[in-house]
């Protein structure tokens, strides 16, 4: 959870396993039963969702703290996961 904000695409990943991108994602897959991007996201998802009920984050930095580019792609991959915007969510829970 400390390196969400970092390079944690497959290619990167599977860098790091010392294993070429199509044979890590398929013993990903076979681990966790996601692929490496779904699983990367529900922790980033998860870890936003938690930095949104603390009163000193906004949107824009949790968004950038959990790797996302821009506040636009982080509340659509949000509201698609949890079915609500960050903002509604940061005030009804925040």
């Amino acid at each position: 959870l400390r390196n969400l904000g970092k390079d944690l695409s497959a290619p990167a990943l599977a860098a790091r396993a010392n294993l070429g991108v199509r044979h890590f994602s398929r013993r990903f897959k076979a681990s966790f039963g996601v692929t490496p991007a779904a699983y990367v996201e529900r922790l980033r998802l998860d870890e936003a969702r938690k930095r949104l009920t603390m009163k000193r984050h906004n949107i824009k930095s949790v968004a950038a703290s959990v790797g996302y580019a821009s506040a636009d792609a982080f509340g659509r991959a949000f509201e698609r996961r949890f079915g609500i915007r960050p903002s509604h969510y940061e005030k009804q829970f925040g």
